[in-house]
C-alpha cells in the first residue's frame, strides 16, 4: 500500500482520497489454526492503512470472514464484523444488504460469541460460536428469540429496528 501510494500520489500526482485499498480478509469458518487471527489482522490492517496513509479509502469484501458457515449464522458474524471494521476506519464494504442485520436485532450473547471468534479469545472460539446455533431454528428469527414470550414493547422495538411495517398496527393497538 505504501509503494502504491508513493507511486500514485508522489509520482503521478493523484490525491490520496483517489486511492482505495482492499484490505482483504480470510475466513474464520475454516478451522485452520493459521487463520484464527484473520479478524484481528484485518481490523489492524484497516487501522494501519488509515493511520499510515492519511486520506486514502479502504474497502473490504465482508462475507469472506464467514465463508464456510451456515447462511443464517454468517449474517450474525458478518454484521458484527462490519461494525468492528467500520469502527476501525473501514470506508466501504462489498456486501449484499440481505446478509447484514442491524446490531440491535442481534442477541447480546450471539454478538459476544461473534466477537470472541473475531478476536480469537479462545482456542475453541469457532466451535463455541457454531455450537451456540446448533439446535436453533435460524429461519424464524435471526436473533433466535421466539416471539410468543416477547413483550409487546420488545416486538415493537424489533419491528422499528427492522423497518418492518407488517403487523405494526396490530402491535400498536395491543400496546395501547
Amino acid at each position: 500500500a505504501k509503494r502504491i501510494h508513493e507511486i500514485a500520489v508522489g509520482q503521478c500526482g493523484l490525491a490520496p482520497q483517489d486511492l482505495v485499498f482492499d484490505v482483504l480478509t480470510f475466513t474464520l469458518g475454516s478451522g485452520d489454526p493459521d487463520s484464527r487471527d484473520a479478524g484481528i489482522e484485518t481490523l489492524e490492517g484497516i487501522r494501519r492503512v488509515k493511520a499510515e496513509l492519511p486520506g486514502v479509502m479502504t474497502v473490504l469484501g465482508l462475507s469472506n470472514i464467514s465463508f464456510g458457515l451456515a447462511p443464517a449464522v454468517r449474517k450474525i458474524l458478518n454484521s458484527v464484523f462490519l461494525a468492528e471494521a467500520v469502527a476501525a476506519g473501514l470506508d466501504m464494504a462489498i456486501v449484499h444488504a440481505s446478509s447484514i442485520l442491524p446490531l440491535a436485532s442481534i442477541d447480546d450473547g450471539d454478538r459476544e460469541a461473534a466477537l470472541a471468534l473475531i478476536y480469537n479469545k479462545s482456542e475453541n472460539a469457532l466451535f463455541d460460536f457454531m455450537k451456540r446455533f446448533e439446535n436453533r431454528d435460524m429461519t424464524a428469527d435471526a436473533t433466535g428469540a421466539a416471539d410468543a414470550d416477547v413483550p409487546v414493547e420488545k416486538k415493537l422495538e424489533r419491528a422499528v429496528i427492522k423497518g418492518n411495517r407488517s403487523g405494526l398496527d396490530a402491535l400498536l393497538e395491543e400496546a395501547r
